[in-house]
């Protein structure tokens, strides 16, 4: 199969001939026209009355000249209604940016028409000449957005020729301070790490659909369980990827539950909400649109079939959506139906890339969901991804990077605008680069490096062991619940680092966040006052190295995970799994307890079917079954280290069996 061309190399800064790319500025001139079809049309009963003579109602022709802007009509009652204008259209912007957070689209139509509905019916007997006013105040407002529009690009080129003049060093300094890609056969969770992934699996070994212990703030935006559920499968993913590739058991079960749970209505309800909220009637989950359900939720479904060959998910059916908590429509899906949606909606929508909100496209997301389709393509051998891969960078190129380099987190799909994003918080810019530096790593290393670079330039400053990030702590928010802490910019960080090589800013990012927050008691390692998603985040930044997402979606496990013995169950948290490798005929081990000292089970899979295998600890003999399943006794007090390895012959002696 022909795989799909990482590139490695750092694009330079472009020097762009115009701030749009080719689909947003086709997009602005079709919004513009739109825009210009409707006022010439509002402005039809006016003048067919004026000009004509004809009897046309006043109250239609207030409504009409409500076209123009929000709350215009009301600027057609005279000067005292000239504060409900004002209130209006204040309250269209809010309403805009509701649209832009959950792409209700009903939310802005709503802010536009009914001001120009109650002003119809507040009308009098006679349109005031105030409405000579409408015409300028619509210009004015125009005018505003494209001054405000030049000086956010002018700012912006002069940011981009910084950028330009620093970025060879910052590149020479982060080869220079980047360290190398850890050895696959030595690799280890260390104590903190485990401890850290006893929070996540705390969370993630209950039933599936319940939700203890996760933030449960609202259910559009980032603190929605959905993204709490795909940080749980891309943390455990990448454990089980790089360290534990043979072990099975209760890591497997958790990643199922993370899996599973997002077809609970607690989790996928909020998508019927934005469809009917959009006018839309089918509120498939993972039908029309919807990227931040099927390009996240994709890579923990396929992720978790490449590092174990379990395939369950692929099962026509497998996973059966819920919107509805008493009864309603169900949806069933699997893998394939997802690749299928993702593929539809790439095809179809305007920028390739296709919208999360409906009608607003977020990059990051469709960047999640080509990392969805690469593990299946890998595993399978088939070719979905190469149909769409290089025109996606080049549209990212086009119309999703700021002229200073920086990427555009959405564009509205129906307008080409961005206006959303140019009122952000100053975190959102630099967690915007550590996101590319992170997930990007996957696609395009070269833009992940460079995104990087310049964030450690900008706004990672270490001295002396502390970490500076640039803003204050008052202004950074942590979006998994909206409370004000430093750990989700920190979380970030971290993973970042560690993702592009920098261990050292990794590890003072996440000294930092556990001096911000007190840790909460008990063995699990996580901190009071912060989000689930920010714990969880945090938790896999103890075990990411470099290039260790990138490695997930494009490599996978070393070969010798599936096809060499398997620690396929123990019990948790008595038993803590810090690796588990094979070479495709041993195993080996080191476990933690997690509880007491004293004697544990192991039950091992996939051994040669009759086979002895020699234990490391004690010297003894152990012989297989005829399905090749074993059970293992070992006492754990700390970190005990246990390798089994083929003898010689087949034996023919009494098994113990693992297998049912």
């Amino acid at each position: 199969m022909q795989q799909i061309r990482i590139s490695d190399t750092i694009p330079e800064i472009p020097h762009r001939a115009s701030p749009h790319g080719p689909v947003q500025s086709r997009l602005r001139r079709r919004a513009l026209l739109a825009y210009l079809l409707l006022a010439a049309l509002g402005s039809v009963p006016v003048a067919l009355h004026g000009l004509a003579g004809a009897p046309v109602p006043v109250s239609l022709q207030v409504f009409g000249l409500g076209i123009w802007f929000p709350g215009a009509g009301f600027l057609a009652l005279g000067v005292s209604a000239w504060w409900m204008a004002a209130l209006s259209f204040s309250l269209f912007v809010l309403l805009r940016v509701g649209w832009s957070l959950t792409g209700m689209l009903a939310l802005p139509v709503a802010g536009w028409l009914l001001p120009a509905l109650i002003a119809a019916m507040m009308a009098g007997e006679s349109v005031s000449a105030d409405i000579r006013w409408i015409p300028l105040v619509a210009l004015t407002i125009g005018a505003a957005s494209w001054l405000r529009e030049a000086w956010t690009r002018r700012w912006r080129h002069a940011r981009a020729q910084r950028r330009r003049a620093f970025l060879p060093q910052a590149l020479q300094e982060l080869d220079q301070a980047s360290e190398a890609e850890p050895d696959p056969s030595t690799r280890e969770l260390t104590p903190e790490a485990l401890a850290a992934a006893r929070y996540v699996f705390d969370l993630a070994l209950q039933p599936v659909g319940q939700f203890e212990g996760f933030s449960r703030r609202d259910n559009f935006q980032l603190a929605a369980l959905r993204y709490q559920l795909n940080y749980i499968s891309y943390g455990l993913a990448m454990m089980q990827c790089h360290y534990t590739p043979n072990f099975h058991g209760y890591l497997s079960q958790a990643q199922r539950y993370a899996i599973e749970s997002l077809t609970s209505p607690e989790v996928c309800g909020y998508w019927k909400w934005e469809s009917r909220g959009s006018f839309r009637l089918d509120v498939d989950p993972a039908g029309r649109d919807n990227v931040m359900l099927t390009g996240w939720s994709l890579v923990g479904i396929t992720a978790y079939a490449a590092n174990t060959g379990d395939t369950r998910y692929e099962q026509p059916g497998s996973l059966v959506f819920k919107p509805f908590h008493h009864g309603g429509k169900t949806f069933p899906h699997d893998s394939g139906s997802f690749i299928r949606s993702l593929l539809t909606n790439w095809r179809s929508a305007p920028y390739t890339m296709y919208p999360c909100e409906p009608y607003w496209t977020f990059p990051l997301c469709n960047a999640f969901g080509i990392c969805g389709v690469i593990p299946f393509d890998r595993q399978h051998g088939t070719q979905h991804m190469n149909e769409h891969f290089d025109t996606m960078l080049t549209r990212f190129e086009q119309e999703f990077l700021f002229e200073d380099g920086d990427m555009v987190p959405m564009r509205s799909d129906l307008t080409g605008l961005d206006f959303a994003t140019r009122t952000l918080p100053p975190q959102f810019g630099m967690l915007s680069q550590l996101s590319v530096a992170i997930y990007f790593n996957a696609l395009h290393a070269g833009h992940a490096r460079r995104a990087y670079a310049i964030a450690r330039h900008e706004s990672l400053h270490l001295e002396d062991g502390q970490l500076d990030l640039g803003i204050p702590a008052n202004l950074m928010l942590d979006v998994g619940d909206y409370s004000i802490n430093p750990c989700l910019n920190l979380a970030l960080v971290a993973l970042a680092a560690h993702e592009q090589g920098d261990e050292k800013i990794a590890e003072a990012a996440l000294r930092q966040a556990e001096a911000a927050r007190p840790r909460r008691e008990g063995a699990a390692m996580a901190l009071d006052g912060v989000s689930c998603a920010t714990n969880v985040m945090l938790a896999t930044a103890r075990w990411a190295r470099r290039n260790d997402w990138r490695h997930l979606i494009n490599r996978g496990p070393q070969p010798g995970a599936l096809k060499g013995p398997l620690l396929a169950d123990c019990r948790y948290p008595d038993v803590l799994v810090a690796r588990a490798i094979s070479d495709g005929s041993n195993l080996q081990l080191v476990l933690y307890n997690g509880a007491d000292a004293g004697l544990q089970s192991l039950a091992i899979e996939r051994l040669q079917p009759g086979r002895e295998y020699r234990r490391s600890d004690t010297g003894e003999a152990l012989h297989a079954d005829s399905n090749g399943c074993a059970v293992v006794d070992i006492h754990l007090d700390g970190r005990t280290e246990l390798t089994l390895q083929p003898a010689g012959a087949s034996a023919s002696s009494a098994v113990l069996s693992a297998c049912s």
